[in-house]
């Protein structure tokens, strides 16, 4: 599904073909389950007054007028620090961009998508940057968002729900503590030495103040012992990263551009959100990523030190783009190595 068209197939016929409509043809979509999706504002009027109020109406959120011109900040390729040559490159970085048909702005909310600079462990303690989706209020009224309804797709067409209804639990007796870490330093890390279990969830659903901001998710994960490297996840941030099989791989410094169709990589996401608590009438965002630009040079992850540590993998990252610190529009990849 995309936001001009819909692919479906008919109930009673699952493995026939596959029909597509487009959306301006479509009032609605009921489901099984009771619940309404409506996909324009005016034709939800259509939708007769026994199903709305009996049902819960989903409606696809319409792009709100700077919606082209908060995509277009993130759409340019920036300032590379790289030298070109005929040698063949044995590492890639792609810099993503936002598809044509994304929405990122409506009426209500606007997405944001920011640096963030975590610690994980990997054989030994390391830093990267990663990514938040940040959701802001635009309105005088409190938002609510529901994690369980808002998904990211993956290149290979599989799912994650950004909620989970399942509980982490740690049960220790020396000092145990969660942490984070933030593009500007390290952040949380409360401690216990007593004998105790703790659990840890992420809760369903956000609700954000007027005018104010909250993250889809926080990096967040528990140390499981205080003597041995033993940690748990309880929430990520964002990445984006692939694998290129290619018998043609990319010089040092080359860049090559794609399309939105030809790209060797995207995600899709869905997010929903609601001025109502209960949900009775809530709004789908939908917006995709895509690698626009493969870069040949090898971006480097930084090992980890105890002074500085975001610090150091900034300095790192702006050996090739200068100006990623101060321009926090540019959507940088994980970096790969061509297999």
């Amino acid at each position: 599904m995309s936001n001009e068209s819909i692919k479906y197939r008919r109930w009673d016929n699952l493995e026939g073909p596959l029909y597509v409509l487009n959306t301006s043809e479509i009032i609605s979509i009921n489901y099984n389950n009771g619940s309404v999706e409506v996909y324009n504002d005016q034709l939800s009027q259509n939708v007769n007054s026994e199903t709305q109020e009996n049902a819960n109406i989903s409606i696809i959120a319409a792009p709100a007028e700077d919606n082209k011109e908060k995509k277009d900040k993130y759409d340019a390729l920036p300032k590379l620090n790289i030298k070109s040559s005929t040698k063949q490159s044995k590492y890639f970085f792609p810099i993503m961009a936002f598809t044509d048909a994304s929405v990122i702005s409506t009426n209500e909310i606007s997405i944001i998508i920011q640096p963030e600079a975590v610690e994980f462990y990997e054989g030994g303690w390391k830093v990267k940057i990663g990514y938040l989706i940040s959701i802001v209020n635009k309105t005088d009224m409190p938002i609510y968002v529901d994690r369980a309804n808002s998904f990211r797709i993956f290149n290979d067409s599989t799912s994650k729900s950004y909620w989970s209804n399942k509980e982490v639990t740690v049960s220790h007796t020396n000092a145990v503590g969660i942490g984070a870490v933030g593009i500007l330093g390290i952040a949380g890390g409360s401690t216990s030495s007593s004998s105790h279990a703790e659990n840890y969830a992420i809760d369903r659903f956000i609700a954000i103040a007027p005018h104010s901001y909250a993250n889809l998710t926080d990096y967040k994960y528990i140390r499981l012992s205080e003597t041995k490297a033993l940690f748990k996840t309880v929430s990520d941030i964002e990445y984006w990263g692939f694998d290129l099989h290619t018998d043609s791989p990319i010089n040092v410094g080359e860049i090559i551009t794609y399309s939105e169709t030809d790209s060797p990589y995207s995600n899709q996401y869905y997010i929903t959100y609601s001025t109502d608590p209960d949900f009775k009438q809530s709004y789908k965002l939908q917006f995709e990523l895509y690698a626009k630009w493969l870069v040949g040079a090898k971006l480097i992850e930084s090992t980890w030190s105890n002074l500085f540590p975001t610090k150091r993998i900034v300095e790192e990252v702006q050996k090739i783009l200068p100006d990623f610190y101060t321009n926090s529009l540019t959507i940088i990849g994980m970096p790969r190595k061509y297999l």
